[in-house]
C-alpha cells in the first residue's frame, strides 16, 4: 500500500493551499477507489478485509487521472468566475 501510495503522491503535486490533512484525505479516496474487493469475495468494503486488494494500475492510471481531470475542470471554472467578476467590477466602475 505505502509503494502505491507514494507513486500517487508523485503524481499529484500539492497546491501549497490544501487545508490540514486535505492531501492526505485525496490520496485515501484514490486508494479506496482503487481496491477490487470482488478478488476476496466481497460485493463491497467488509470490516475484515477492508475495501479488497490495491490495484497499484489503476490508481496510478485511472483514478490519478480522473482526479486530475476533474482539479483541471474546477481550475477552469473557477478562472472564467473570476473573469467575469473583473468584467462586473469594470462595468460598475464606469457607471
Amino acid at each position: 500500500m505505502t509503494g502505491t501510495a507514494a507513486l500517487i503522491c508523485s503524481l499529484l503535486p500539492k497546491t501549497g493551499e490544501e487545508l490540514s490533512g486535505q492531501y492526505v484525505q485525496r490520496i485515501y479516496e484514490i486508494l479506496c477507489r482503487s481496491c477490487d474487493s470482488k478478488i476476496l469475495g466481497q460485493p463491497s468494503f467488509h470490516p475484515r478485509t477492508g475495501y479488497g486488494l490495491i490495484n497499484a494500475d489503476r490508481a496510478v492510471r485511472k483514478e490519478v487521472g480522473a482526479y486530475r481531470e476533474k482539479m483541471n475542470q474546477v481550475e477552469t471554472r473557477f478562472k472564467k468566475r473570476m473573469e467575469e467578476r473583473a468584467v462586473q467590477e469594470q462595468k460598475e466602475k464606469k457607471n
